[in-house]
């Protein structure tokens, strides 16, 4: 196997590994669940540390949002609830994972948690952005885009985020008609 696939390979099945015993993860754990030798998981990472923070810089990687995007552009090109509910998806499930690594690795301290945040928040802002204007969302002076792109990326991340604490969570369809009719909607 090429060494950028075998890479992919330990970090796909060491990400639930880590999601789910966070600083405890043994690299011995992550060999058997991929099959190879510890020494060849050694081969590629060279610490623990460091297959932790391949982890979380795959769990954070926005590609995979990015091309979700993508595939998701051709919902009705009027049709808001369906091109928002396309966007809100995928970043549903980057939120979940990203969040599920970072809440597993450990509480960092604070001025290293507002950073990550920032520098999170700051590349999903910059996505999202750029996904409403390829879609033509927002485009009627009614309708301050930055105001609800904010809006709705706090909406998304609240949503995946009370999920992880298994809280009561509104699907996310019905955040996304929420948001686009109001509280009071009776649609």
């Amino acid at each position: 196997m090429p060494p950028e696939q075998r890479r992919k390979s330990i970090i796909k099945v060491a990400l639930p590994l880590l999601s789910g015993v966070g600083e405890s993860l043994v690299v011995s754990d992550v060999a058997a669940a991929a099959g190879v030798a510890e020494a060849t998981v050694f081969k590629v990472f060279p610490t623990r540390d460091a297959l932790i923070q391949a982890c979380l810089e795959s769990a954070t990687d926005t590609s995979a949002l990015v091309a979700a995007f993508n595939e998701s552009r051709s919902p009705a090109k009027n049709d808001l609830h369906a091109n928002l509910l396309s966007i809100a998806e995928p970043l549903r499930e980057y939120f979940l994972n990203a969040l599920g690594v970072i809440s597993a690795i450990g509480s960092p301290k604070a001025n290293d948690l507002a950073r990550g945040t920032k520098e999170l928040f700051s590349r999903i802002d910059q996505l999202i952005a750029e996904e409403f204007k390829a879609r033509d969302l927002f485009q009627r002076p009614s309708t301050p885009p930055v105001a609800f792109a904010l809006v709705f990326v706090s909406s998304i991340f609240a949503l995946a985020s009370r999920e992880l604490a298994e809280m009561p969570t509104p699907s996310t369809s019905e955040l996304v008609e929420a948001l686009v009719n109001g509280a009071d909607s009776e649609k």
